[in-house]
């Protein structure tokens, strides 16, 4: 029973973080520049494994 709770538990604060995980957004920094083109999105900068 504890080791279900526990793992229930893990699963949903885990999941979470593991969502956003992969997601990444455009610094604001260089927003600018990537609606000029001078840049590509980070998307493209990034890594597929970082």
């Amino acid at each position: 029973m504890m080791r279900r709770l526990l793992l229930s538990l893990a699963l949903v604060l885990g999941a979470p973080l593991l969502a956003n995980a992969a997601e990444y957004g455009e610094a604001p920094a260089l927003a600018e520049q990537v609606a000029a083109g001078a840049l590509p999105p980070a998307a493209e900068r990034l890594p597929e494994n970082p």
